[in-house]
């Protein structure tokens, strides 16, 4: 009770602090998530619901009852019934009675089952949200063929515009820079500013005054590098005498940092559901998976162009099966999760490939090619075919357990010494071998009959007979085999004699002069199998033939043109689908990468579903700006730090997130959907773990190597990633498990994170880590408090700030007097930790402005 005191005391001392613009900025964020959650579920759940049972009989062709459901106007309207949501009494609606077959009997073809009236309950009950950018829901005609003029002149698939406004056209006055001081490296931003300010003009809005030095600062810092920065760095910036130099400066040394790598490649690990572990019931680890994180991060700091990040990622045993970088890129491969003991290998294999083809059509292209798995797609222009096509690129694939992370020189000489341990350890080897392997060949052999009749066959053939397909399933049942055989109990399985014999020559092994060469490093890695893809069929359409190949569609209907790699022994598919999906033309993949990062940088894309930018996602805000990025990125050899620097010097970007006067702002736009204004928000869980340890004077510095237990202070990228058991300060602050791609982060806030930052073990800590090395370095209350304060805001507190905080530490003159003659009197430096503690808790330090 007394620590609940003293922590409810210090709350009120520092409530200034704490209730900072950060809680307005917690508040907006709550608001916008629970927006884009009831949109997530209505587009979702209760979009192909009305799709499927209700727009045929109340839609665009027919109104029974006078009555539409296909479009948000109409289904506020009602029919002839009058409306059919009561606003006052939601249970009373009409929609609910009919759907309970009450007085109507909707839809008349058979009640709904429990699970689709739940949706409709839980729609109408939470408010009937319909997303007001939402286009009437359509429904494609069954039978069609080709593709509408609608589809056709879809803006996704139409080219990049050439969006370039006059350089000598004005800037408005609340530019920052004159259109003649420009360099040529300067002028993409400008560009950026104009385009976004043709917009606000449009609204009625203007840019908001530029953000003070400290709050773009850190803003900047957070951004780019994902740590908070130390006030000396503040300082040295405020020093500066041209700010808009130091800020060049400070951008241009944050992108050459390698913490920049740490935090952006984190954006790209998410997308891809990077994890350690396989998944499901058991979640093994994957011991080199970390290698795959390590290029992802390389590649960032390298700035590497986003052509070879994609082509290495896809193809890179196809481009250069030598090389250990494209053996490490081809990890995102082998991404997906695994069952340990599922004997339905084939059902696996078509899990994994569904999973892959899923995560490549969203990550690289920004469609849900996952809805046209079963059927065309119901909404956008991607038939059942497309889905297949794109997956036929994969059908040769096949993982790699044997490929060494390793160069061939480092290969030939660990053969080499592997080969003389073997002739010294030749006798015990041959006892060894002569004992186990009956054994292991007959736990692999009965393991076969616990297989599906139909694979059986091809897992007794030998390897090289076996045909494509064979081998993926081969492959994957022998993990398991090899899991049966790691399991023998030779103590268990062989005679007493036998046993002891093997336990000798074991023995004498170890004691051999030259010990057995280490194994080397083995890489997560994947080829095809052989020139010889596997043939891709629509499941339960195999009448129509192998599927080969393609683009989507409505952008070419021909199977794509593929040249087999005879001196790689591999088909070339992914290799071709990879050089498509980089050319400069391609208006769908620059589109969506450039999208991602403005995402990353504003909190909200240019269209706001980062992975689907189909139908079921609202129109880009700003069309000619995103055609503009892609445009200058393609061009730029698709560099992303140069994209960096577009967007972080620009106007928009450094505007402030608390205008002078946005009253009338937030009335035209108070979602800041035209970015008047910065968008404030809570920093992502990596960004508070990470800057905890900062501030705490903790954190290890680290950029490779095999991933460590959360409880190690290193940044969050190096913290082993397991799918079932994630850390618990990442998972509630909102880190994916790697289960599913994620293109954006949720933004929750639930009572669990303030418990965690209040109650947790690891945060006091933190807190008492930070309280002891300030104390240690400083002689007395005042200074401890003033240093506390500045590492954790980045400014100096106020005198009043000070003086509550002396207070509250029972340090200042009148706080001495009135403990006079108390011997219980509590040394400051105990309640310094408490002080430290509420720092870490405050929004200015939680938030992002």
């Amino acid at each position: 009770m007394n620590e609940l005191w003293k922590l409810s005391k210090l709350l009120f001392v520092l409530q200034p602090l704490l209730l900072s613009s950060g809680v307005l900025a917690a508040v907006r964020d709550d608001a916008e998530a629970n927006r884009t959650e009831q949109a997530r579920f209505f587009e979702a759940k209760v979009r192909p619901l009305l799709l499927d049972h209700c727009v045929r009989c109340h839609g665009d062709e027919k109104q029974e009852g006078g009555l539409r459901l296909d479009s948000r106007e109409a289904f506020i309207k009602g029919g002839e019934s009058g409306r059919i949501v009561d606003t006052e009494s939601m249970a009373d609606s009409l929609i609910l009675s009919a759907i309970h077959y009450k007085d109507l009997e909707m839809p008349p073809s058979g009640k709904l089952s429990d699970e689709k009236i739940q949706v409709i309950e839980q729609w109408i009950h939470d408010g009937s949200y319909w997303p007001a950018k939402t286009e009437s829901i359509s429904l494609r005609k069954k039978g069609e063929k080709g593709f509408t003029e609608e589809d056709k002149s879809y803006w996704f698939f139409q080219p990049h515009k050439d969006v370039v406004r006059s350089s000598t056209e004005s800037l408005s006055a609340t530019s920052t820079v004159s259109s003649k001081e420009l360099s040529e490296s300067d002028r993409i931003n400008v560009q950026v500013d104009r385009l976004v300010e043709e917009e606000l003009r449009v609204h009625g809005l203007s840019f908001a005054e530029q953000a003070d030095s400290i709050a773009l600062f850190r803003r900047v810092y957070l951004d780019l590098v994902g740590v908070s920065p130390t006030p000396a760095e503040v300082a040295d910036f405020l020093a500066a005498p041209r700010s808009d130099v130091a800020y060049s400066q400070l951008v241009d040394r944050l992108l050459d940092d390698p913490r920049y790598g740490e935090r952006w490649g984190r954006f790209w690990l998410d997308l891809v559901r990077f994890a350690e572990s396989d998944g499901y019931k058991q979640d093994d680890f994957r011991p080199t998976a970390y290698r795959y994180r390590d290029y992802v991060i390389r590649s960032f700091n390298e700035d590497k162009p986003y052509s070879d990040f994609v082509r290495e990622q896809l193809a890179g045993d196809e481009i250069d099966p030598s090389s250990i970088e494209c053996r490490d890129a081809s990890g995102y491969l082998r991404l997906w999760i695994y069952e340990y003991n599922q004997r339905d290998v084939t059902g696996q294999w078509t899990a994994i490939l569904n999973d892959l083809t899923d995560v490549t059509g969203e990550a690289f292209m920004g469609l849900g090619f996952g809805c046209a798995r079963c059927h065309d797609h119901k909404f956008d222009p991607i038939l059942q075919k497309d889905y297949y096509r794109l997956q036929a690129y994969f059908s040769g694939l096949i993982p790699r357990e044997d490929l060494p992370a390793a160069t061939q020189e480092q290969i030939d000489r660990n053969q080499a010494d592997e080969k003389a341990w073997r002739e010294a350890a030749g006798p015990f080897l041959n006892t060894i071998e002569s004992i186990e392997v009956p054994v292991r060949e007959k736990v692999v052999r009965s393991a076969i009959a616990k297989f599906p009749p139909e694979v059986r066959p091809a897992l007794s053939k030998p390897a090289t007979e076996r045909t494509t397909r064979e081998k993926q399933l081969a492959h994957l049942a022998s993990l398991q085999q090899a899991r049966d055989v790691k399991d023998i109990k030779w103590d268990k399985v062989l005679p007493n004699e036998k046993h002891k014999e093997l336990q000798i020559a074991k023995e004498y092994l170890k004691q051999l002069p030259a010990p057995k060469p280490e194994t080397l490093p083995i890489a997560l890695a994947a080829t095809d199998a052989g020139m010889e893809p596997a043939e891709v069929y629509i499941p339960g359409k195999s009448g129509l033939g192998p599927i080969l190949p393609g683009v989507p569609s409505i952008l070419s209907p021909e199977p794509m043109p593929i040249v087999p790699l005879a001196d790689r022994n591999s088909s070339g598919r992914r290799l071709a689908l990879a050089n498509w999906m980089i050319d400069p033309a391609n208006q769908l993949t620059w589109r969506v990468i450039v999208n991602r990062v403005w995402q990353q940088h504003f909190g909200r894309g240019i269209v706001v579903n980062a992975s689907d930018f189909g139908r079921l996602t609202e129109p880009p805000t700003h069309p000619e700006l995103l055609d503009y990025l892609a445009s200058q990125f393609a061009r730029n050899g698709g560099r992303f730090k140069s994209l960096h620097r577009w967007i972080v010097t620009s106007r928009t970007y450094r505007q402030s997130a608390y205008p002078s006067d946005a009253t009338a702002s937030l009335q035209i736009d108070p979602d800041n959907r035209w970015l008047w204004r910065y968008s404030p928000r809570r920093l992502d869980a990596e960004q508070i773990r990470d800057s905890i340890l900062t501030v705490s004077g903790e954190i290890k510095p680290m950029h490779s190597g095999n991933s460590l237990d959360p409880s190690k202070p290193v940044r969050s990228i190096f913290v082993r990633a397991m799918r079932n058991s994630q850390d618990r300060f990442l998972s509630l602050f909102d880190s994916p498990d790697g289960s599913t791609s994620s293109a954006k982060r949720n933004a929750t806030t639930t009572p669990l994170q303030s418990l965690m930052m209040m109650n947790s073990d690891w945060v006091n800590a933190r807190a008492e880590s930070m309280a002891k090395q300030i104390v240690s370095q400083k002689s007395s209350p005042r200074d401890s408090v003033v240093e506390a304060f500045t590492r954790v805001s980045l400014r100096s507190p106020s005198e009043s700030e000070i003086d509550s905080a002396l207070t509250f530490l029972g340090a200042s003159e009148s706080a001495a007097r009135d403990a006079a003659g108390n011997s219980d009197k509590q040394d400051w430096r105990g309640l310094f930790v408490d002080y430290c503690h509420v720092l870490i808790n405050s929004n200015s330090f939680l938030h992002l402005e």
